[in-house]
């Protein structure tokens, strides 16, 4: 591993980015449930696995936060920016069109309560929904640098780590609100930084193409997992839905959701052997952006569908082929952005 990038982590970054689209426009055709159940929790591992030791504790973190916080306050403003100008247009400039999305954005959670009520708050208001993966993930990491080489070192203290933060886990949902930076699902978030940290470095998935692909173990676990996925209620981290109620819930998911990493991950890896998987590379090192600008770019696409006259039903292949389309506009038009930000950095 020494000296050389894993693709795989990349490509499942890339297709976990894909996923993200899909459930934020047109869902899935098939095996919907089990797809959201992991995917977003496969970015906290993966985060993990790729993970190094060397430097102290609090560089590691003070590093962590300059690379997530920054563009959440960058991100944030473009898309306050957008939100204003529009605003300004439809003459809906009000005081509350101001300051609530700042509220929002300091919150960083979707809603104020962990269900549909009526009354609910909304926090999210100028498409920065899929933003609060950015604070959750600056939260878990604080906690899994703090905890990381204990952790990978110990057993005794991986085991009791992994007991205590399930514990927790299961605990907050009992909390009737969402609690702000995703406090109430950062432990479970951590653990799977650590599961994956401590996979790393014991190297579980290799790092060539030459390890023997587990096609047997992958393919009945894939079967039992997605058989359990279909039996519970759809998953959102976000909003700390686990599938199941109370605390057997949480138990479930942390274990269904580790389940469903490790099998995509060897999936990855396969996908590695093949050409096709470096524009999941490519779309890996992106992911950031695309997580940050997609929603607005529905937003403006679906007009452009609407103004066109367009209406395809679930069940038309045109409805699949447009939303294949417009995701590959998404990711295109980001991926640009993405270079145009480091041309002007180089210039300075």
């Amino acid at each position: 591993m020494e000296g050389k990038r894993l693709e795989f982590p990349d490509i499942a970054k890339g297709l976990g980015i894909i996923f993200v689209l899909f459930s934020h426009s047109c869902g899935f055709p098939v095996f919907g449930n089990a797809i959201v159940a992991f995917y977003m929790p496969m970015y906290f591992f993966v985060s993990g696995y790729v993970y190094k030791p060397g430097r102290s504790v609090t560089e590691n973190i003070r590093r962590r936060l300059k690379q997530l916080l920054i563009p959440y306050v960058g991100f944030t403003l473009l898309l306050y920016a957008e939100h204003i100008v529009v605003s300004a247009v439809k003459h809906e400039l009000t005081a509350e069109a101001l300051w609530k999305p700042l509220a929002g954005a300091l919150y960083s959670r979707a809603l104020l309560y962990a269900d549909f009520r009526s009354g609910n708050i909304e926090f999210f208001t100028i498409s920065n929904n899929p933003m609060w993966f950015i604070t959750a993930m600056a939260v878990a990491s604080i906690i899994f640098y703090v905890l990381a080489e204990q952790f990978i070192g110990s057993r005794k203290t991986a085991l009791v780590t992994t007991a205590v933060f399930t514990a927790i886990t299961a605990v907050f949902t009992y909390c009737p609100v969402l609690m702000p930076w995703s406090i109430d699902t950062a432990f479970a978030c951590a653990l799977f930084m650590l599961a994956g940290a401590w996979l790393g470095s014991r190297n579980y998935f290799g790092d060539g193409n030459k390890e023997r692909f587990p096609f047997l173990f992958v393919c009945l676990a894939a079967l039992v997992y997605g058989v359990i996925c279909e039996a519970a209620e759809p998953i959102n981290l976000s909003l700390r839905d686990y599938g199941y109620d109370g605390i057997l819930g949480a138990v479930w998911f942390l274990a269904a959701a580790f389940a469903g990493i490790v099998i995509f991950l060897w999936l990855c890896r396969y996908i590695e052997r093949f050409r096709m998987s470096k524009l999941f590379i490519i779309v890996g090192k992106h992911t950031f952006t695309i997580m940050c600008l997609h929603i607005v770019m529905i937003k403006y696409l679906n007009k452009v569908y609407f103004c066109l006259g367009f209406d395809f039903t679930r069940q038309s292949v045109l409805y699949w082929v447009y939303w294949i389309v417009v995701h590959i506009i998404i990711i295109t038009a980001c991926i640009c952005f993405d270079k145009v930000v480091a041309c002007l950095k180089n210039r300075r």
